[in-house]
């Protein structure tokens, strides 16, 4: 079994995203931006800087025993109920 390479992911998705690799990261500074009624799909993150989902959006994040999401301290979210 072959790992993909972890990304870096920031930017604004206004389309629906699948992410397909793993150990993924969003940088301090860096903002993960889901709007325009989008779904954004990932696995694994460990998040440094700020998530925000615009009403409408979604972001479908790990499932219990299917990757992690670690929100480090200093992250800001919005939109989404954790």
């Amino acid at each position: 079994m072959s790992l993909l390479s972890a990304v870096e992911l920031s930017g604004t998705y206004n389309k629906d995203f699948t992410v397909k690799t793993e150990f993924n990261t969003i940088s301090k500074g860096k903002t993960l931006h889901v709007t325009n009624g989008a779904t954004f799909i990932m696995t694994d993150a460990i998040v440094n800087g700020s998530i925000i989902v615009d009403k409408g959006s979604s972001l479908i994040a790990a499932k219990d025993g299917q990757g992690y999401m670690v929100l480090a301290e200093g992250t800001h979210v919005e939109g989404i109920d954790l």
